[in-house]
């Protein structure tokens, strides 16, 4: 005889008993409350002492709002740092641009469901501080609920990470050497402390990295064109640190901040080359030498109050959130026509500073009949630039009175959310619930006294049911409206020059643009999942360039009516011990509209399907090599038409010293297929591109961890969705 007793979150379980060698007893479990299992009876051959108990999760679960990835049960997702975790999970697509769902835009990234406060290439280099052996799981958010800002047409991806136990103090170190055209290197230091009623986080990164671009866009019109060829050093150094405490006053109540800064360069060397033509003619080369030097200074601080009730979880969560970024971006050119010798010497700078202030009022009160979420928040953004056009004469750069200019700009947000979850029967979970928010906008130009003054209010529900017959089975339904504001860049009517003939603006009488999203989800035994969506995107916007005389133009314009239509499937496969892979695909009917007349909007097929394999070398699944591919072939969106994308990665992981030190190599697009390429359509041009931006690479990377392997990590929910507006 013997007992054990196991803790476990809300959820679907496989108990899984067994001896050496010999799997005696599996038992599903869903754990909704306390449950007895009562008395397990095994043949009496085997002995008690030979006999181990495990509890684990399937790789794939269905949510009733979400779909989930258990990393921690894929050995083959261990010993990286949060970055490559995130490339090898299925639906995600990685790049230096940041983080994508297949398929879709850009999306917001969480950590414990608190945003995280950068973008770009900042938010890849904090990912890589981060390692995936923290890592329980990663939950992919395509339909987002009500509880959290309405603010994002393509969801959130959610990283949660592993509970912790023990007291004392953890630390991590870090190294990645990257080889592309220039070399790179990335370091990361973490420590984490904790004691009953204190928890501490301090991560510390650096970065130094460089890599060549090649663009090459064309504008062939009549009788005017335009091809332009830029050859980029891109080089970005600094660093960053995040500070995360929590002090737990009582049984019942804690407080807690988060510090996050960022301050370090963004620079680029550009040689560019602009051929101008008339009826295919060739008028004139202007060649054009430049140096764009844009500073960081990124601060965030959050404060935290949290308040449990009673002991039916009811709760109360009070957060206060600051943002500043000042960053200042001068941009010297000088361009000389080859045909003239005319030469021309420019200093394009452009001084900003965003403020954001966000407060936040949540209230969890779970009943016998239905769990409540109610909550309020109110945002306060204020923008304010300062873009000077200064032309060197005489050696002195001089301010030209006409193309400078100034803008100021204030958001405000109000807020209102309820939602509740249910669940009917063991079998069946829905919830429902709505958002309202009322968003006021100011915009001011000094110098042409241009002021742009509106507001707008938008309910934004959602609604989710899932159905498990059983653990073999999840079906699921959900629905959600979405908004995606406009940066403050995109606002901004400044004109930021290349040359100068060629510009780009923003357009401060933009509007957010509204998504619709449904979806039927069906996950099989935690290793099929099969997903229909349809999506339909109103108001969109985009950047359009055109020809007026000689200039060349880029500005955003609402004009966009979009529909996707598709069906995705993802299997793991581990039949084979020394190998897991997994396949996902994903096909898709891109239907576009444009409500202006000059622009040809598209229509079409897609298909994008994705391959990781890991073989695993040894016993203990420590040791593997990686064997990655995807692919997108030619799809149209919009006005534009992309040509086929490609990935192959190849690496190999190591972990040794009771997995302490982490090794990895990694070779990436090793056929340099990972280009992007296409053709943007209008009634009296064609536009051509053909980018490579440097993505054939190798890396070499380390990491050491020191102390108790299970010390807990704070990583707080702030919910400070306005942050990424912000860069």
């Amino acid at each position: 005889m013997g007992g054990f007793i196991m803790k476990g979150y809300k959820d679907r379980y496989k108990l899984k008993i067994s001896t050496i060698g010999t799997e005696i007893k599996i038992i599903d479990i869903y754990l909704s409350e306390d449950y007895d299992l009562g008395e397990i009876e095994v043949n009496s051959s085997f002995g008690l002492e030979n006999i181990t108990v495990n509890a684990r999760k399937n790789l794939i679960e269905r949510k009733v709002d979400r779909i989930v990835f258990n990393i921690e049960e894929s050995p083959s997702m261990q010993g990286f740092d949060l970055l490559e975790a995130l490339s090898n999970t299925p639906m995600l697509h990685t790049s230096d641009g940041g983080i994508s769902i297949v398929g879709k835009s850009g999306v917001a990234v969480m950590i414990n469901e608190r945003l995280i406060n950068l973008s770009g290439s900042e938010l890849i280099q904090y990912l890589k501080s981060l390692r995936s052996d923290d890592v329980a799981k990663i939950e992919v958010i395509t339909t987002p609920p009500s509880k959290y800002d309405a603010q994002g047409n393509s969801g959130l991806i959610n990283i949660v990470l592993k509970k912790r136990t023990n007291n004392g103090l953890q630390s991590t170190l870090s190294s990645s050497y990257i080889q592309r055209t220039y070399g790179s290197t990335v370091n990361n230091v973490n420590l984490n402390y904790q004691t009953d009623n204190l928890l501490l986080s301090v991560g510390l990164r650096h970065y130094d990295i460089a890599y060549r671009v090649n663009e090459s866009v064309s504008l062939i019109g009549i009788p005017t064109s335009v091809i332009q060829s830029d050859l980029r050093k891109d080089f970005n150094k600094g660093g960053g640190l995040n500070v995360n405490l929590d002090y737990k006053i009582s049984k019942t109540s804690n407080i807690g901040f988060i510090y996050d800064g960022s301050i370090g360069g963004s620079n680029m060397d550009i040689v560019s080359t602009t051929n101008y033509m008339t009826n295919r003619l060739l008028d004139s080369i202007l060649w054009t030498n430049a140096e764009h030097r844009k500073s960081i200074n990124f601060q965030t601080l959050s404060a935290y109050y949290d308040l449990k009730l009673d002991t039916l979880g009811r709760k109360v969560s009070i957060m206060g959130n600051f943002l500043s970024n000042t960053p200042r971006s001068p941009f010297d050119f000088t361009s000389e026509n080859l045909n003239t010798e005319n030469s021309y010497s420019v200093r394009n700078e452009s001084d900003m500073s965003y403020q954001v202030f966000s407060g936040q009022v949540d209230f969890t009160y779970p009943t016998k009949v239905i769990n409540l979420e109610i909550g309020i928040k109110y945002t306060d953004i204020r923008n304010s630039s300062f873009v000077k056009y200064l032309n060197l004469i005489d050696e002195e750069y001089v301010i030209d009175p006409v193309r400078n200019d100034e803008f100021n700009y204030k958001e405000n947000n109000y807020a209102g959310y309820i939602s509740g979850f249910r669940q009917l029967s063991k079998k069946l979970t829905a919830q429902a619930g709505v958002r309202y928010e009322f968003t006021e906008i100011m915009g001011f130009s000094p110098n042409t006294e241009e002021r742009n003054t509106f507001n707008y209010d938008n309910f934004f529900p959602s609604g989710y049911m899932s159905f498990a017959p059983n653990n073999k089975h999840t079906f699921s339904l959900s629905y959600s409206r979405r908004i995606n504001r406009p940066n403050f860049g995109n606002l901004n009517p400044f004109r930021w020059y290349s040359n100068p003939y060629i510009y780009s603006a923003g357009n401060p009488n933009l509007l957010p643009s509204f998504n619709n999203n449904f979806e039927l989800g069906y996950v099989y035994g935690g290793d099929l999942s099969i997903t229909m969506y349809n999506q339909r995107l109103t108001n969109g916007y985009t950047s359009l360039t055109f020809l007026e005389n000689t200039i060349q133009i880029s500005n955003w314009e609402n004009h966009l009516t979009q529909y996707n239509s598709g069906l995705n499937i993802g299997y793991s496969f581990k039949t084979i011990k020394w190998l897991q892979s997994y396949l996902f695909s994903d096909a898709v009917y891109i239907k576009s509209k444009s409500s202006i007349e000059d622009v040809i909007a598209q229509k079409g097929f897609t298909y994008y399907y994705q391959i990781n394999n890991s073989i695993f070398l040894n016993k203990s699944k420590t040791n593997s090599i990686l064997l990655n591919y995807w692919q997108n072939l030619p799809r149209r969106a919009s006005n534009a038409s992309y040509k086929t994308i490609a990935n192959l990665r190849l690496g190999i992981n190591v972990q040794v010293l009771d997995k302490k030190l982490q090794m990895h190599l990694i070779v990436e697009d090793i056929f340099k297929q990972n280009l992007s390429r296409g053709e943007i359509y209008f009634q009296d041009n064609t536009q051509f591109f053909n980018n490579y931006y440097d993505a054939r690479r190798l890396t070499i990377g380390a990491a050491y961890r020191f102390g108790k392997p299970n010390i807990k990590t704070n990583r707080k929910d702030t919910k400070f969705d306005e942050r990424g507006r912000a860069n």
